[in-house]
């Protein structure tokens, strides 16, 4: 198992997040270079550029550059899954001891690029997308890209995964019996968070006495949104403080209000990635709810942003009764399980009269399992394991 001295970061159209920001800095920590290949990726909160700063990263920015050279992308992505020039554009043979592809077109372009240079390759899943998915199946070429994941996958050196179940998910999903995986579970940056805040109580102007559950993340009815909503117009209502932040998606921020009479109260002032903990902090309950129509949904204790960082707040949660969550309560006893979102206020009151001990499990959970750093031991050995063999031909 050799050392790995250089790494290329391949992600195309797909929004840069934590995950990629996380890894690159584990491997710049650990002292080895960092080249993240950008194609037409979504902007978000999170700042290429301060993320460029780090010693040892360098960010590439290869997007199509012109309307005309955009338009013809966005017409090879549709029917052929990789844009030829998206190939072109990506690192040479001798630069790099490995490619790290980030979702299924940074999969594609990293295996690509590999055909030509012989460097081994790895597959960083961030989403369990097939056509089954009821969204991604409305993506444009959705049925090529996936053609094309499961030509590369078999071909990739390792592949990294949240946690086994999705990984053996994953697996099965591209036609694969087994294969190298690196278990590398959501992380957020920091320490964990014991001092209670108090941003949300002074925004919405709430009483000590009303605590304050916490829906974090996109707004969808598939998730349960709208009937959380709906509690806030009852006896739960009067009790607790819902408070929904994050940002429209199928569901906008004006239907939850509606749903709720008007009791729910809705931010969608998002604030930056290094304030999210504070933010969290300032609740006394976190709500985790996904759909339950995918396995993208259904395994999320392991690959959820608002779970770690619920977790790093030594937030107890509140989630649906499933395999993903029942291991993760199992272990760590963080979180009370309902079949859906009407047995929230019976589980927040259950959670209220064991809040402390809640608490410590929920610390305990982030330092094991979501705490940025915890895992760069085995990411850095499984990396330089895949770096030492060759792609299968």
């Amino acid at each position: 198992m050799s050392a790995l001295r250089r790494v290329a970061l391949l992600q195309y159209d797909w929004p840069l997040q934590s995950q990629t920001v996380n890894l690159a800095r584990t491997l710049a920590h650990a002292g080895v270079a960092v080249d993240l290949y950008l194609r037409d990726c979504a902007p978000t909160l999170i700042d290429a550029e301060a993320l460029a700063s780090t010693p040892g990263i360098a960010v590439h920015d290869v997007s199509a550059r012109g309307r005309l050279a955009r338009l013809l992308e966005r017409f090879e992505r549709r029917f052929g899954g990789l844009a030829a020039r998206a190939a072109a554009a990506a690192p040479g043979a001798s630069a790099h001891d490995l490619y790290i592809g980030i979702e299924k077109r940074g999969l594609v372009w990293a295996g690509t690029v590999s055909e030509r240079t012989g460097v081994p390759f790895v597959y960083y899943s961030l989403e369990l997308y097939d056509l089954e998915h009821a969204e991604f199946r409305r993506v444009p070429g959705a049925r090529r890209l996936r053609a094309l994941e499961k030509r590369h996958h078999p071909r990739a050196s390792a592949t990294i995964v949240q946690d086994e179940a999705r990984g053996a998910w994953l697996f099965r999903s591209n036609g694969l019996a087994a294969g190298p995986q690196i278990i590398l579970p959501v992380s957020v940056d920091g320490p964990a968070v014991t001092a209670t805040r108090r941003c949300l109580r002074e925004r919405f102007n709430l009483p000590p006495e009303r605590p304050i559950l916490l829906y974090l993340g996109r707004f969808d009815e598939a998730r349960g949104c709208l009937r959380l909503a709906e509690l806030a117009r009852g006896a739960a209502g009067e009790r607790f403080a819902f408070v929904f932040h994050g940002y429209p998606g199928p569901t906008s921020a004006e239907r939850l209000r509606e749903a709720s009479g008007g009791r729910a109260f809705v931010s969608t002032d998002l604030v930056p990635p290094e304030r999210l903990p504070e933010l969290v902090s300032s609740a006394d309950i976190g709500l985790a709810f996904y759909r339950t129509d995918s396995a993208n949904d259904e395994l999320t204790a392991f690959s959820s942003e608002k779970v770690a960082l619920y977790c790093q707040a030594g937030l107890p949660f509140i989630a649906r009764d499933n395999a993903s969550y029942r291991a993760l309560v199992s272990e760590f006893g963080c979180a009370r399980l309902v079949s859906g979102p009407e047995d929230v206020p019976r589980a927040a009151e259950a959670i209220l009269g064991d809040r402390d001990a809640l608490r410590r499990n929920a610390w305990r959970a982030f330092e094991a399992r979501f705490r940025h750093g915890a895992h760069t031991a085995a990411l850095l050995e499984g990396l330089a394991a895949a770096a030492g063999r060759r792609p299968a031909s």
